[in-house]
């Protein structure tokens, strides 16, 4: 077991999810926050992190925040003339991804809690192959499990298309193109929370089925 210069043990565990090693490591980075969590698919890397205010505010709706980063190193590039390397504004697909990620974990608190909580799951490296967007659900997803707040987590979740007539999640640029489903689904261990679609007139048992098969995809991640 290793140990960070804050002198926390740094834990590691990894599973087979989809032909790759999943695994998270905790007390790797991010020694400040409440909870951080590094989570590596493949060439993907993403940084989970979460902090909780120390009390709860007087508001009447739960202050919570996910942010999604996705920056343009994480693919090797720099972004602006040879004058501005700074970042702009997030894209519009990273607004919607930290949508994506908000969804299914905001109806996991209890109705009522008031503490503020901020989530950040930034892109530190991406592999060309897929999309990072189910790697940084369950990167928050783990880093909000860490806090110590109400969260009744873990959510994991994927992207899922059809190619030839079968289900496959992490699908590469040219499989999505050859898709006629787009689907990403995710959800806790006993049943789904959030569904997102857009599809080429599939029929209904076929989106049945991919949500039956999506539900079973997503568990050794939960595990």
């Amino acid at each position: 077991m290793t140990i960070n210069p804050y002198n926390k043990d740094i834990i590691a565990v990894e599973t087979e999810f989809h032909g790759k090693t999943l695994k998270l490591e905790v007390n790797r980075v991010g020694f400040r926050t409440t909870s951080s969590v590094l989570v590596s698919y493949g060439d993907t890397v993403v940084l989970g992190t979460a902090m909780v205010g120390s009390r709860p505010v007087v508001l009447d709706y739960f202050p919570l925040s996910i942010d999604y980063e996705e920056k343009f190193y994480a693919a090797g590039k720099i972004s602006g003339s040879r004058f501005i390397k700074r970042e702009g504004r997030p894209s519009d697909e990273a607004i919607l991804i930290g949508r994506l990620i908000d969804r299914p974990i905001r109806p996991l608190f209890p109705k009522g809690y008031r503490q503020e909580v901020q989530v950040v799951a930034s892109v530190l490296s991406a592999d060309p192959d897929f999309r990072p967007d189910a790697i940084a659900m369950i990167a928050a997803s783990s880093a909000l499990s860490l806090t110590g707040t109400p969260f009744d987590g873990p959510v994991a979740g994927l992207r899922i298309g059809r190619v030839g007539g079968e289900f496959k999640a992490f699908l590469s640029p040219a499989e999505r193109e050859a898709s006629d489903l787009d689907l990403v689904v995710a959800g806790i261990e006993s049943g789904i929370t959030m569904v997102e679609a857009g599809a080429e007139e599939v029929s209904e048992e076929v989106i049945a089925d991919a949500l039956a098969w999506a539900f079973d995809a997503y568990q050794p991640a939960i595990e």
